[in-house]
């Protein structure tokens, strides 16, 4: 009894952890493209200072190589409102950004929602303009120009900000934008993840066949006594006739009648004469000469 309940237990346990396991594979291979990136998906973003800037990052020390699991790159893609304008999208040193940006009013952005893509601002107030960025020599990497812009970068080594503004360093920015990150883990991690869940599942359904075809012994019951059991059948009816009753003859005629009485005296008892005349008494008893 005890291992069919453990089979049975730890066959629900095996495929709930492998319809776990599948949960969480597929959503990261949903979540991935085919490309490997994962993309907020586009939404307008609109400032009246000089520029959008991002908050001091820094996701790897000096020297440290964080792509032990492959490539990490990050994207910031802008479009324009106006067909005319042209859009700049560049990252650089925290230390070379605000020393540039300094005394210019500017948006900081201090959290980032998505889907769908949500940028919380705080203001910084100044009052100079800001020169061109393109003319800057301190930039990582950027891009510029009209229509959509994609920067697509390796994760620098120290902290670093992103700046979206115009590039002609004029007021007022007002883009439809979208993030992204490439990292080719994720996908490998949900395959390995539903390969994990196929055993599991496996497994579970095995435990699972295996208890419910496992036989109970009935227990013993108490003192050592036998189980109960049914009745032997009743024997079959015996062949032939019963002691004293005559045989049946073949179908369609009568049975034999029964013999006759044997003749003679039972012992004690006389026999009787002729019709008509008393028996002779017993032998011993009055009367008798």
């Amino acid at each position: 009894m005890l291992r069919k309940v453990l089979l049975i237990l730890f066959g629900i346990l095996s495929g709930l952890i492998g319809l776990g396991l599948v949960a969480g594979g597929l959503v990261l291979i949903s979540i991935v493209g085919s490309d490997g990136w994962i993309r907020s998906g586009d939404d307008r973003v609109q400032t009246a200072t000089y520029a959008l800037v991002s908050e001091p990052q820094e996701l790897a020390e000096e020297g440290e190589d964080i792509n032990f699991f492959g490539d990490i790159e990050l994207e910031m893609t802008a479009e324009p409102s106006g067909s005319e304008d042209r859009i700049f999208i560049g990252v650089g040193p925290t230390d070379s950004v605000e020393h540039y940006l300094e005394g210019v009013e500017v948006d900081i952005v201090v959290d980032v929602d998505y889907p769908p893509l949500d940028f919380e601002t705080q203001r910084v107030d100044g009052s100079d303009r800001p020169l061109p960025p393109e003319r800057q020599e301190f930039w990582t990497d950027f891009v510029s120009g009209t229509g959509t812009q994609r920067l697509e970068f390796d994760i620098p080594a120290g902290s670093f900000r992103v700046v979206v503004m115009n590039a002609s360093g004029a007021k007022g920015v007002d883009v439809d934008a979208s993030l992204g990150v490439k990292a080719p883990f994720v996908r490998e991690a949900g395959i390995v993840l539903v390969v994990v869940a196929v055993f599991f599942l496996g497994l579970g359904i095995f435990l699972l066949v295996m208890g419910a075809r496992t036989r109970v012994e009935p227990a013993a019951p108490p003192g050592g006594e036998q189980p109960m059991t049914s009745p032997p059948p009743p024997p079959p009816p015996a062949t032939g006739t019963a002691q004293g009753v005559p045989e049946a003859g073949p179908a369609g005629e009568e049975a034999p009648p029964p013999p006759p009485p044997a003749t003679g005296t039972a012992q004690g008892v006389p026999e009787a004469g002729p019709a008509g005349e008393e028996a002779p008494p017993p032998p011993g008893e009055p009367g008798s000469s």
